[in-house]
């Protein structure tokens, strides 16, 4: 390409930060480039738009950008974008020069040696909801230019979407290097694939498998890929479903929570309808869909704030049942009330929405758990929980002392454990055979938020205190 292109013309783009100073599989990969492109969006709390807590420019055509290049001989372009009609073509981004334009739609791109993940459409089609793409775009140095130019009708598209993401580095990555990126982008913006998840060190962190392959994502953090991602759904997820550390905030930047590099929390379900199966146990009823949610890393201690949206099960309906998250520790799917770990909410709102806090994933560390939300009747609540009351006070506390009163339907032995900011075991504590307990307790260290663990029996209760 003697002259290269004179000019990288995105028709709609917003940028996020990628690390120039990726490092990809560390061995392999260390001699991998800084990426030619990439910016950040602003946030605007009152105007800016999401994809997966992370922050997009809406733009709808009428914000494009031109990037020069002196000469781009090899290209590989990531390009992740929200499509808010997948039924009519759309322009993307085009390269352009004095002879050559080459054109990426939301159905075509005419130039060879494309590689498409989550790349579909064609023909006629009705309006559709609106859906979420990760592309990739491979050109090479033998590649022989199409005398193509862009038509009346072409010029005449906009684009209504937004793009989430735009990445140019000048030369053809490995597969496994594009694996590694298309991985993080997807676990950030809460994309599905359907390939295997590879981190920066080339571990798979997410199998592909054929009973649980939908509506993938994870709470992760990759350094060398700038991922950590801290809260997450599924893009297009009726239910609303989020897990996200400690407490859901608006923007992913917002939350407070804190993972070890190359700590992976991923989940995807088995494709059912999110409605209630037919069989029932002891009145307990869980519905079709079920999760798996694997972990890489050490992740047993965190907590995290999980969040769905129960309105079409009519739960606000039924003042005398409660809404159940359900999780089998084995991985077997097993929910009965024998098996499975059940935990009531914290909060639910008058439009369905269910809050649970405090949920710990993995803590046998099996890498392996299954969970599903269902309902009990009130009346058997006291069967699948002893404790009554589990209460600290003062919260938050300026002196460092707080006292806990503790409240079970039944004598029984307890263990308390408390943790420090960083989630580091300070201290356990045994009471044997109370049905009240009254425990005062002094925090010693920095300040901030301090972690409570109550153990009776099978429960497990958290409580977050504060040392200001």
């Amino acid at each position: 390409m003697k002259n290269g292109f004179a000019s990288l013309f995105a028709i709609l783009i917003a940028y996020s930060f990628f690390s120039p100073n990726l490092g990809l599989c560390q061995q392999q990969l260390k001699d991998l480039p800084a990426s030619t492109i990439w910016k950040q969006g602003d946030l605007i709390p009152k105007q800016t738009k999401l994809l997966n807590y992370n922050p997009l420019i809406y733009q709808d055509g009428l914000n494009g950008f031109t990037h020069g290049i002196d000469e781009l001989r090899q290209a590989t372009i990531f390009t992740v974008y929200i499509d808010a009609d997948p039924s009519i073509e759309q322009p993307i981004w085009k390269f352009s020069d004095t002879e050559n334009t080459v054109l990426l739609t939301s159905k075509n791109l005419n130039a060879p040696n494309i590689d498409q993940l989550n790349f579909s459409g064609k023909g006629n089609m009705i309006k559709q909801n609106p859906q979420a793409f990760i592309h990739t775009y491979t050109q090479g140095m033998g590649w022989e230019r199409p005398n193509t130019e862009i038509t009346e009708k072409e010029q005449s598209l906009i684009f209504k979407g937004q793009v989430a993401e735009f990445i140019v580095f000048e030369r053809i990555l490995k597969p496994e290097i594009k694996s590694v990126i298309e991985s993080s982008l997807a676990l950030k913006y809460g994309i599905t694939l359907a390939k295997d998840y590879v981190n920066s060190t080339g571990d798979v962190i997410w199998k592909l498998n054929d009973t649980y392959a939908n509506r993938i994502a994870g709470i992760a953090r990759d350094d060398q890929t700038g991922l950590y991602q801290k809260q997450s759904g599924s893009f297009g997820d009726s239910t609303q479903f989020t897990i996200a550390l400690n407490k859901q905030e608006k923007f992913n930047h917002q939350n407070k929570g804190e993972l070890a590099n190359l700590d992976f929390l991923i989940w995807s379900d088995n494709g059912l309808p999110f409605v209630y199966g037919e069989n029932q146990q002891r009145e307990v009823k869980t519905i079709q869909r079920k999760w798996l949610l694997t972990t890489e890393g050490q992740v047993g201690h965190l907590l995290t704030e999980v969040t769905v949206n129960m309105e079409s099960l009519g739960i606000i309906k039924r003042p005398n049942s409660t809404p159940i998250l359900l999780i089998d520790r084995s991985g077997r799917g097993d929910f009965s009330l024998e098996n499975a770990e059940l935990i009531t909410p914290d909060n639910l709102s008058s439009k369905g929405v269910v809050t649970f806090k405090n949920v710990k994933w993995d803590p046998d560390r099996s890498n392996t758990d299954v969970f599903t939300f269902g309902e009990i009747p009130n009346r058997l609540l006291p069967e699948i929980t002893n404790v009554l009351k589990f209460e600290e006070f003062p919260n938050p506390t300026i002196s460092g002392q707080y006292h806990l009163s503790i409240a079970l339907a039944e004598a029984s032995d307890i263990t308390l454990e408390v943790y420090d900011i960083h989630q580091r075991l300070l201290e356990t504590r045994r009471y044997q055979g109370q049905s009240h307990y009254q425990i005062p307790g002094v925090m010693k260290g920095a300040r901030g938020t301090y972690t409570v663990v109550l153990k009776v029996g099978n429960e497990t209760l958290t409580k977050q205190l504060i040392l200001q």
